[in-house]
């Protein structure tokens, strides 16, 4: 993962990489967000489910943290998701709040809907 990391430039993606995944039965329906690292000075690419994507940091060669992503979902660092930490990943551990922020709506987005409702 770290060497096929280090191959992605900025803003690059899976195409960047094609002759190293040789683990894709048919590379031409992967998407586009695949291995997509993004960008210091600009926006965010939309996070769906960050893991699934496997979203680069910027500069080091490793995949985004899960607070990390939940920080570009605007997710101040004080928020805590449910789950438990001493549980395996599949029940109610990490793989639990990776869903839970999934499927989260971004905390700025609801405020400037609220706010524009609120204005009706």
């Amino acid at each position: 993962m770290i060497k096929r990391y280090s191959l992605i430039p900025s803003g690059g993606n899976w195409e960047n990489i094609k002759d190293a995944m040789t683990n894709y039965a048919n590379i031409s329906k992967t998407h586009s967000n695949i291995y997509r690292r993004l960008i210091w000075d600009e926006p965010s690419i939309t996070i769906g489910h960050y893991r699934k994507s496997m979203l680069i940091h910027p500069e080091q060669n490793r995949g985004l943290s899960w607070r990390e992503a939940a920080r570009l979902q605007s997710f101040p660092d004080w928020v805590r998701f449910a789950g438990n930490p001493d549980k395996s990943k599949w029940e109610q551990g990490i793989v639990h709040k990776q869903q839970q922020l999934a499927n989260a709506v971004c905390p700025l987005l609801t405020k400037a809907v609220a706010e524009f409702i609120l204005k009706i």
